[in-house]
């Protein structure tokens, strides 16, 4: 049987060890930026995002490492019908820490983590279960990692990343197209303020003289005109906005459940541009791609055959 844990519960993994197999979701990890406070006044740096102290930390998050039970079956059993997101982080950067990603993947009671062992056996296995299905009510049925830690966090960790480099092998996946979120760089049509050439258009670029100063009215009207009509993305210029503008801009946009990221040279919010865009899931953009022979604008796509 399980021996209590005792004081071996880090931080993120409070409760008691009973014999059940504890479960516990991504969530309780890793405060969300700043941007998500209700206060309009948090003034959000690109530090937030950027764990820079936490460089070599983050090559280890992602490198997967043998399972310690066989996941195959179950894994190409979600990637009949999933398909994996790499999402750009708000940053523009392209996510490179698994436990976000899996986080993006399998929002809520879609993903669960089960516990097994105790301090006295030198660690915990920690299986990662997901559901494929959004909006399911079944329990997480489909077991895509297990590894064994010396400490639950860790294992969170080692699961997410040994499930990511699974999905990716199974499942067709999708990740931000270098061209067009440039790594948190300022793209040439953006650089150079080329207006959308298609028909209709699929983004828009904003300046003052099209918008006026940015108050919390003019972000609400600007967001539910962008939400009603056939454009995907609304960039606002870096030097046309300040920095309470930009910040106010990302604020309303998740009232309006819409997806937001700056960008740009230099390190500053205040010298970045913003973006506004609609997410879509990551099966419609396979589909979009399919629809312009394997190409899409912003990402890349991995197909693999079912």
């Amino acid at each position: 049987g399980m021996r209590k844990a005792g004081s071996c519960w880090g931080p993120v993994e409070e409760g008691n060890a009973e014999s059940q197999p504890e479960i516990i979701t991504l969530d309780d990890d890793k405060p969300k930026p700043d941007v998500n406070k209700k206060s309009q006044s948090d003034i959000i740096t690109l530090d937030d995002d950027d764990d820079d102290d936490d460089d070599n930390d983050n090559d280890n998050k992602s490198k997967s490492v043998p399972d310690t039970k066989d996941v195959t079956a179950d894994a190409k059993e979600v990637a009949k019908t999933f398909v994996l997101m790499i999402p750009p982080r708000t940053n523009s950067m392209t996510e490179q820490d698994s436990v976000n990603i899996i986080r993006a993947n399998f929002p809520g009671n879609q993903m669960s983590l089960k516990f097994n062992g105790s301090k006295e056996e030198g660690g915990w296995t920690c299986e990662l279960w997901v559901n494929p299905t959004a909006g399911s009510k079944q329990k997480p049925l489909f077991c895509i990692a297990s590894c064994f830690k010396p400490t639950q966090r860790e294992g969170k960790q080692q699961a997410s990343a040994n499930a990511v480099a699974t999905l990716k092998k199974f499942c067709t996946y999708i990740e931000p197209n270098p061209t067009w979120f440039k790594e948190g760089r300022t793209p040439d049509f953006i650089e150079k303020r080329i207006p959308c050439k298609k028909n209709p258009r699929s983004y828009l670029i904003m300046t003052k003289k099209d918008t006026g100063h940015i108050t919390p009215q003019v972000a609400e009207m600007l967001l539910t005109n962008f939400q009603k009509s056939s454009n995907e993305d609304m960039f606002f210029i870096d030097t046309e906005y300040n920095e309470k503008e930009k910040i106010q801009l990302m604020n309303s946009s998740q009232k309006f459940k819409l997806g937001f990221r700056h960008f740009g040279s230099k390190k500053q919010l205040k010298d970045h541009h913003v973006c506004i865009y609609k997410e879509k899931p990551a099966a419609e953009v396979v589909e979009e791609a399919r629809k312009w022979g394997g190409k899409h604008p912003k990402f890349l796509v991995t197909l693999k055959k079912p």
